[in-house]
């Protein structure tokens, strides 16, 4: 993260980079976040990486644009709202050696937020059925670009967030998990996915942290914790080898 303390519309944007990070189908793009990428450069930067001839790694990149907010009921106290989340998908069809095109890459966007997902703390946030989902901009000469449309509800109130937990290891495998924070649980992952709050259920992969566990080397854990009076904390990740 790149912000010690976010607004809630900054938080969706980072969490929604770290996410789409998780998604194999995806593991050749490079996603970033306009934010991110502007504090710590310019936004034509983010597609840097296609200037390094890596196999299978250049010619397509994403960036998730600031989202936006549309007021749904201004006859209550305090502004209800649901915010619009675009992700861009840039294909320079020149260079392109992804076996990857800005159509299969926006697709497979929708395809990974299909079912919706709880992300940064606040929101159930879906593909967009309030006008496409999916989009072609022809906006920038020379790129074939895409649009991924996603929505969800904004609450009215952001209470503050659980302290994020720390992630360590042994160098043996053995991974520990703590948070500051002993009223909140730690929810985690092994398998790249976000981890949901308060959701362990036999369909999902997020696992309730009890006690230390040993990984195989190059496991990527994410975490984050949850007190159930305030929103759940950032994520946080490491890649464990030994």
């Amino acid at each position: 993260m790149i912000f010690l303390k976010m607004n809630p519309l900054q938080q969706l944007q980072e969490d929604a980079v770290v996410y789409l990070l998780g998604n194999p189908a995806t593991a050749s793009v490079a996603y970033n976040s306009v934010r991110q990428q502007t504090i710590e450069g310019s936004v034509p930067e983010a597609l840097a990486d296609w200037s390094v001839r890596t196999a299978g790694k250049i010619g397509i990149g994403c960036l998730v644009l600031m989202p936006g907010f549309f007021v749904e009921d201004p006859n209550v106290p305090g502004v209800q709202g649901s915010v619009e989340l675009i992700i861009r998908t840039f294909e320079d069809p020149k260079i392109n050696n992804t076996e990857l095109s800005a159509e299969d890459v926006a697709l497979a966007n929708l395809s990974w937020f299909g079912d919706g997902l709880v992300i940064a703390g606040l929101l159930a946030i879906y593909p967009s059925t309030k006008g496409p989902a999916l989009k072609p901009n022809h906006d920038y000469p020379g790129f074939l670009v895409y649009d991924t449309v996603l929505r969800g509800q904004l609450p009215q109130d952001f209470p503050g967030r659980t302290t994020q937990p720390t992630i360590s290891d042994d160098n043996a495998g053995n991974v520990t998990l703590a948070c500051e924070d002993g009223a909140a649980g730690i929810y985690y992952t092994l398998d790249g996915k976000m981890p949901q709050p308060g959701d362990t259920s036999g369909s999902s992969t997020t696992k309730l942290y009890s006690a230390p566990f040993n990984v195989p080397s190059g496991t990527v854990i994410r975490c984050l914790g949850w007190n159930p009076s305030i929103l759940p904390s950032d994520v946080d990740q490491a890649t464990i080898n030994y």
